[in-house]
């Protein structure tokens, strides 16, 4: 009997967590259309990972490399000057 009870308050616990009344999530058409994702497979991993990002044009991602490739620039053996 002592073994039923917690047994049967979790089982009932378990039930009604379950069965909640709250709708889906609704995604956002403007929000979806801001983004956009892709499936990709991490090297060394067999597990597909989505990853999302802000849609951009052409312009602005070449923009947005050149900006990163002058702030990476690499230096001869660390000296400035």
């Amino acid at each position: 009997m002592y073994i039923r009870s917690p047994l049967f308050f979790s089982l009932l616990l378990l039930l009604a967590a379950c069965s909640s009344n709250s709708p889906a999530p609704e995604v956002k058409d403007q929000a979806s259309a801001e983004m956009e994702c892709e499936m990709v497979t991490p090297t060394g991993s067999t597990m597909i990972k989505r990853v999302c990002r802000q849609k951009m044009t052409p312009e602005d991602r070449q923009r947005m490399q050149d900006e990163l490739n002058q702030k990476v620039r690499p230096t001869a053996s660390g000296t400035k000057g």
